[in-house]
């Protein structure tokens, strides 16, 4: 009747009262519950405790002029949900802004974690870059080495070969009455040959070992300990000769490697001991020159030419050319016959006339191409006069690398571009903080682990490999360059080439022979190349 849960007022309820002006008789239920006061009006007052009580309010007292007041619950009840439909609203709110928070975290993140790949190619890259370019930088400068150690090996070679003809030239000078080869010899027999050992052991073994085929190496010549520098050999001075081209001997197991160890214990033999020279150079004479005129080239290369020497005539020819280089052979005519006999020189050019004119003009005949070849490979600089084409190959090399002309092989970064370094630099953290810059900060600080997620990406950059000292435009031509002590050494190589090889005005030195003997075999060479290239 009172009560809280009514949602009707006195007037939507039948009246039940008297006549105006009386008042309503309403059956009383008892006495009013404590700490509730009582009703003014006399009818029973309701106090609205439903569960909890959403409000309280007073019934009306009669039926027809009382007015109640129950919907005092119901406005209560509307500001409660008022409040929980606020609070759910500010709750979904901060839901709302967590998840934008997260996704901007998350997105930032991935951004970050994609700036970071980019970095890191970008450094890869310039890291495999710099290595390419390191390893063509050494393989450049290996390459000019080597043309620099191919000149200087060329210039210190005929050095070397002037210097022992001129201690091993027979004939005297004006003002000295001794040849340098006599002087060399007196001083062997007053000072050296003392102190050597005779021992007829060590000779013969010495002599045997010469006889196998088992010839020594430059090296082992030129060392303290070697036979020829600790063994007096002046009685076994034939024997050494004939094991070197005796039949049957060593001398069927020469072969072009062993030449230069043969030359050098030559050297040495003709410098001490007379008469070697004179045991040896025949032998080989009748070697080479045994299938000239008409013979079989190919049995003599065999070795079966019945001329008492059984080495091959290209190894017979080698070693009388070393012979004429080293300075151990004075008389070249004998030999020089021999190349024009080979190229099939016209009759009216020979070595008794000096006379080279027009002779390059005429048909040559050639009957041994092996021995021209053979010639001209071994005494083409210090006998012709002509340089090497790998070494003519490696000077023109060089001359443009120093001239700044040159493969194009090197990368060099220039120097203005040091500061596009720190220009590189700075642009990709520009566009870093731009990027950053746009993407939405939310103000709600995140919870421990986006906070930890955040800072793990941030380490990771920090972490990153710090970029190379060098500033490599990946975009930018190849340039070549020498370092500056290859650049000097390359000038002083080309110096030396210059003066001692190239100038004409050295050729009477650089030359093993006289020049008018020099230009007519070169043109007998000449004219047997034209007749081969006509022919072929």
């Amino acid at each position: 009747r009172g009560g809280g849960s009514s949602t009707s007022t006195a007037q939507d309820r039948p009246s039940t009262a008297g006549p105006a002006g009386t008042a309503a008789t309403a059956p009383t239920t008892g006495a009013p519950r404590p700490g509730t006061a009582p009703n003014p009006s006399g009818g029973p007052s309701g106090n609205n405790n439903n569960n909890g009580g959403r409000g309280s309010g007073s019934g009306g007292g009669g039926r027809s002029g009382g007015s109640g007041s129950g919907g005092g619950g119901r406005g209560n009840s509307r500001r409660h949900r008022s409040n929980r439909n606020n609070s759910n609203s500010n709750l979904h709110e901060q839901k709302r802004l967590e998840q934008q928070r997260k996704e901007a975290e998350a997105a930032k993140a991935v951004e970050e974690e994609r700036l970071r790949k980019e970095e890191e190619e970008r450094r890869r890259r310039i890291s495999e870059e710099l290595e390419r370019r390191k390893k063509l930088q050494s393989d450049y400068e290996a390459r000019v080495i080597s043309a620099i150690d191919a000149l200087e090996s060329v210039v210190s070679t005929c050095q070397k070969h002037r210097e022992l003809r001129g201690q091993l030239d027979p004939a005297t000078s004006i003002g000295n009455a001794v040849s340098p080869l006599e002087g060399a010899r007196t001083t062997f027999q007053e000072q050296t040959k003392k102190s050597l050992k005779s021992d007829f052991k060590k000779c013969t073994a010495f002599v045997k070992k010469l006889k196998s085929g088992s010839f020594p190496s430059p090296s082992e010549v030129t060392s303290t300990n070697s036979a020829i520098r600790t063994l007096n050999l002046s009685r076994y001075v034939e024997e050494v000769a004939a094991a070197i081209v005796e039949p049957g001997g060593g001398g069927s197991k020469v072969k072009l490697t062993d030449v230069p160890g043969i030359v050098a214990l030559c050297v040495e033999m003709h410098r001490r001991y007379e008469g070697f020279v004179e045991s040896l150079v025949p032998v080989l004479l009748a070697g080479v020159g045994g299938a000239a005129g008409g013979a079989n080239p190919s049995s003599a290369n065999d070795g079966d030419d019945g001329n008492g020497s059984s080495i091959p005539r290209r190894i017979c020819l080698r070693l009388l050319t070393e012979f004429i280089i080293h300075g151990i052979v004075t008389d070249t005519k004998p030999i020089l016959k021999v190349i024009a006999e080979a190229a099939g020189a016209p009759s009216s050019s020979s070595f008794s006339t000096g006379s080279g004119e027009g002779s390059g003009s005429k048909e040559y005949a050639v009957t041994d191409a092996n021995l021209i070849v053979t010639f001209a490979k071994t005494g083409g600089l210090e006998i012709l006069g002509v340089l090497p084409r790998s070494v003519r190959f490696e000077c023109e090399r060089l001359e443009k690398e120093v001239s700044g002309k040159g493969d194009g092989l090197l990368i060099v970064v220039p120097p203005e571009e040091s500061e596009a370094s720190a220009l590189g630099e700075s642009g990709v953290e520009n566009k870093r903080e731009t990027r950053r810059e746009g993407t939405e900060e939310p103000s709600i600080a995140g919870d421990d682990k986006d906070s930890q997620l955040s800072q793990s990406a941030t380490q990771q950059h920090q972490q990153l490999p710090q970029p190379p000292n060098e500033v490599v435009d990946l975009e930018q031509a190849l340039t070549p360059t020498i370092p500056a002590p290859l650049l000097a050494r390359a000038q002083t190589a080309l110096q030396s080439l210059q003066i001692t090889v190239t100038s004409p005005s050295n050729l009477s030195t650089l030359l093993a022979i006289p020049p008018p003997l020099s230009t007519l075999t070169k043109q007998h060479c000449l004219g047997a190349y034209r007749t081969l290239s006509n022919t072929y």
